[in-house]
Order: C-alpha cells, then structure tokens, then sequence
C-alpha cells in the first residue's frame, strides 16, 4: 500500500470511528426514550438466557427441539418466500383493519392522481406543484397504476409488495455481502408495527426504499466478486435515477457511493475504475432525471417540471427552534419568498445559546431516531389524549413498547459491525455506516419527521444481521 493508501485509509478510520461514536450517542438517547422496552428488552434476555440454561440441564427434554431444528432445517431454503408471504400477510391484514386515509400533502399527492388519470391535469395550475414539481414523478406514477386498474386499493397492494420485498432485502443484504445467514432482523422488520402500518400510508417511500434498497444489493454484491460486471453498475444507475423522480432524497445515496469508493482507493489504478464508475453513475443519472424533468415540462404536465422552486423550506423547517425542527408554522407565514426565508433561517439560529444550540439538536437526534410515528392512524400513537378510553391508551402503550424493544435489538447488533468496521479493512458494510452517517449530517439542518427516518432504520436492520453473526462467533469463541 502506497503513501496515498495509507492516507485513505486513515481518513476512512476517522470517519467510520465518528461515525461509531455518534451512533453509540444516539443509541444511548435511544435508550433514555424507550426506558420501558430497554428494561423489557433486558428482563426477555435474562428469561432466554435462564432457559437455556434449564435446557442444558435437562438433557431428557431433547427430543421436542430437536425435532423442531429438523422442521426448520427442511423449511430453510424457503425462508425468503416464507418471510415475503408473512410480511404481505401481516401488511395487508392491518392495512384493511386501520383503513388509514390519505391526508396532508399525501391527500393532495392522491387527488392530482385521480385527476390526471381521469384525463384532467390539476398540476398545470397548482401553486403546490408549482413550487414543488418534483412531487410530478410520484403523481404520474399513481395515475398511471389508477388508469390501469381503476381502483385505490391496486396501490396499497403495490406498497405491500415492496414492503414485503424490503424484509427479503434485508435478509438478501446479510447473506450475500457478509455470509451472515441470520434471520432475526428480517423477521423482526417483518413484523416492526412502524413499517406495517405505515405501509398504509401512500407515501412515495416505499417505492423509493425498494428501488434504492435494490440498487445498492445489486452494487454492492457485484463489488464482492473478482470480476465486477459494469452493467449491473449501469443497472443500478438506472434503478437510482428512477428512485430519484419518485422522491428527491437519491442525493444521500450517491455521496454515500461517492464516499464508499472513493474511500476504496488503495492503489493508482484503482482511481480510474473510481472515475469510471462515478461518471457511469452520474452519466445515467443525470441524463435520465433531466431527460425525465424536460418530458414532463414540453408534454405539459408540469410547466415545473420537476425542479424544487422552494429548496429552503426544509431549511427553514429545519431551523425552528419551537417546533424541533418539525414543519414550522411560523416558517410558513413566509413560505414563498426566498429573501424573508433566508432571513428566518439566519435569525433562528443567531438566537439561540449554546445551551438552545445543544438542546436543539438533541430535540432534532430526538425526532429523528428515536421516535416511531403512528398518527397516521391514531391520535394517541403521537401524544396521550385523556379523552381516550383506557384500552386504547393500553394498546398504544402496548405497540410502543413491543416496537421498542425490538429496535432497541436491532440497534444495539448494528452498533457491533460499527465497531469492526473501523478496525478492519474495508468491506461493503462501510457503505451502510457512510450513509447512515450521511443522514445523521443532513437531517440535523433539514425538517425531521420520525417517517423521514424509514430508510435509515431498514438500514440499521440490515447491519444488524451482520452484528449477530458477528456476536456469535464472540460467543463461541471463534475469533
């Protein structure tokens, strides 16, 4: 390894330890707002753990589980369609029983859809999509899937597809890139409350976790082999260039790309193939998201096209102190005007102490990832409402719990291959850090909502599967 080598890979160290005890912090602001799972959480591992050891003193009691091991060793090769169908099950069950309505820019999302698949284009005139054309590439999606089968509920299905397909992703992730065939975490997404009910919600992200999930398994598996195929790369290119007309967040994943190869370099050959495969990436990028943009300009449906017109907002949402960091209603009296914008920004923040500062940020880490969201189908997911009869306010408090443990789980593994990342040699887990580092950068200035959190959550469930095997070979002492 050269000078160069060595320097990139103590730049990669710097940041992938950043990175670990960042998230080591956010882990434990984690805990302090779930203390009741964590302390359930501890009391099921000491209950597992005292089985066990019943177990192993009971050695008449082996015929039960051994005959269990051998259902489940016959039925192994069939996890992934099990997983999908019990994950499509488990969504569409709940998406009939809470009959979630669309509200909020998902309800203007919707009508625009119905409208233009019923032959009236309503975004021509908009001053919503006026100012935010990039919402066109979801609308144009749901009024086609609405023209061809006439029916709101082809949608919800599509989205319980992807959902499902993304518990499969996360255990495709495990096994293809780490050879960690570990299934808790798939199972565990399969079955996390936050992502099955909000699976019901027509959000333009599920679409665009599936088709970005897809392009980085394809990537990244591709950079495991010995001779990597450059048109799975073009494929990928063109999965994130679709991702990104669907939703405008593709920007993370390609600075986490940028970030993950460049970070690879070793030796000077090595910086050709990062330029070819970054202008490969870019190229198709850039030319289909802007051959994308001009179509729906000179065809009408957009005189925007899909260009964002009001690119502060999120930054003026992302600076009220108030709201933390939440949609800002002061922010809106100025919404519009980019000058008057600017300077709510700049008068947010030169108000605020260095206590406020702290505060603050903690209030937006608190937001982000700590919190599930649930008040799209219920008040009392977001805040007790005494008006509420008890059984709901247990049930709330139930579904909190429950999916609290298991993140706090998944959370914890992740933060495993965190640590091992840094003091190993490069593998395709860096990536997985890098853009979850990337989040963590860019929703402390942005808007955050517990929902803008969906990508990165899958992904800490994905690392997890690799902190298991990891925790394993610990355990058995294999390292």
């Amino acid at each position: 390894m050269g000078r160069k080598g060595k320097r990139m890979e103590q730049l990669r160290k710097i940041v992938l330890t950043i990175a670990f005890y960042i998230f080591i912090g956010i882990f434990a602001f984690t805990v302090a707002a779930n203390q009741w799972s964590a302390c359930g959480l501890l009391l099921l591992f000491l209950l597992i753990f005292g089985i066990q050891k019943i177990r192993q003193k009971k050695q008449t009691q082996k015929r039960v589980p051994e005959k269990l091991r051998m259902v489940w060793l016959k039925i192994q090769p069939y996890f992934p369609i099990l997983l999908f169908t019990v994950a499509f099950f488990c969504r569409f069950i709940i998406l009939n029983i809470l009959k979630i309505e669309p509200y909020s820019d998902y309800y203007t999302l919707l009508t625009a859809a119905e409208c233009l698949a019923g032959g009236k284009n309503i975004m021509a005139e908009s001053p919503y999509f006026q100012m935010w054309g990039f919402q066109t590439g979801f609308v144009l999606y749901q009024a086609v899937i609405l023209k061809l089968f006439q029916t709101e509920m082809m949608l919800h299905l599509l989205d319980c597809i992807y959902t499902s397909l993304i518990c499969v992703w996360v255990y495709f992730m495990g096994k293809d890139l780490w050879k960690a065939d570990q299934k808790l975490p798939s199972i565990l997404y399969a079955g996390y409350l936050f992502g099955i009910a909000f699976t019901g919600v027509l959000s333009n992200q599920h679409l665009y976790n599936f088709l970005v999930l897809l392009g980085i398994w394809l990537w990244l598996r591709n950079d495991c082999k010995e001779k990597p195929c450059w048109r799975v790369y073009f494929v990928v290119a063109i999965l994130l260039s679709l991702a990104h007309i669907i939703r405008t967040e593709t920007i993370l994943i390609l600075l986490a790309f940028f970030l993950y190869e460049l970070l690879k370099i070793r030796k000077k050959e090595e910086i050709l193939i990062f330029a070819k495969k970054l202008i490969l990436l870019l190229g198709a990028y850039i030319v289909i998201s802007q051959g994308a943009n001009y179509l729906v300009k000179v065809t009408g449906l957009n005189p925007s096209g899909l260009e964002n017109k009001n690119m502060l907002w999120k930054f003026v949402c992302g600076a009220d102190y108030e709201s933390g960091g939440r949609y800002s209603e002061r922010g809106g009296e100025w919404i519009g005007d980019k000058e008057a914008e600017k300077q709510f920004i700049l008068d947010s923040y030169a108000s605020l102490t260095p206590i406020q500062w702290l505060d603050f940020f903690g209030k937006k880490i608190n937001n982000f990832w700590t919190q599930d969201s649930y008040q799209w189908f219920s008040k009392t997911m977001e805040e007790t409402d005494q008006q509420e009869n008890g059984f709901s306010r247990l049930f709330v408090s139930s579904v909190k719990f429950v999916d609290g443990m298991g993140y706090l789980f998944v959370f914890f593994f992740a933060l495993i291959p965190m640590e091992k990342a840094r003091k190993q040699g490069g593998t395709t887990r860096d990536f997985f850090i890098y853009l979850l580092f990337i989040h963590f950068f860019v929703y402390l200035v942005i808007e955050v909502q517990p929902r803008y959190a969906y990508l990165a959550r899958i992904l800490l469930f994905i690392l997890a599967t690799d902190g298991l095997q990891q925790g394993k070979k610990i355990l058995q002492n294999e390292e």
